[in-house]
């Protein structure tokens, strides 16, 4: 599968392991997804990687992600709730009338969003492994 590319800036680097600030894109305004990206909350999106290149703080650079770890996480937040759905749906419908099953379905449904939510922060940005593959700008050029 194809890499994802995100832009960021050096905020630190140490022995080789660098502090990225993730970049804004335009596109993210604009996106439905946003209430649960890790890239839309006020704080800013920082994730650690390793790089063999000499950088310095400021200097902006282009880092790269295997697009088979933006899938896992667009599965679990937009898939589980609905796998829940329907698994709560289809058992209550063997012991309850319709009208409860749709409502325990519902709830099947929301507590997919609450475990999909709660999986999510707990790995925040230790889900994607992120390489620095190109030096942007150079600050001494």
């Amino acid at each position: 599968m194809s890499q994802l590319e995100e832009y960021g800036e050096i905020v630190s680097i140490e022995n080789h392991k660098a502090v990225v600030k993730i970049e804004k894109r335009d596109g993210c305004e604009n996106c439905g997804a946003k209430e649960h990206c890790l890239l839309f909350q006020d704080k800013d999106w920082l994730v650690e990687t390793t790089t063999p290149m000499d950088l310095r703080p400021g200097e902006k650079v282009k880092l790269a992600i295997a697009g088979k770890n933006y899938l896992k996480s667009a599965a679990l937040i937009f898939i589980l709730p609905l796998i829940a759905l329907i698994f709560f749906y289809l058992i209550a419908s063997f012991m309850v009338s319709d009208g409860w099953a749709i409502l325990i379905g519902f709830m099947g449904f929301i507590t997919g969003i609450a475990i999909a939510w709660i999986i999510n922060r707990g790995k925040g940005t230790k889900n994607f492994s992120y390489r620095i593959i190109e030096r942007l700008v150079r600050n001494d050029e």
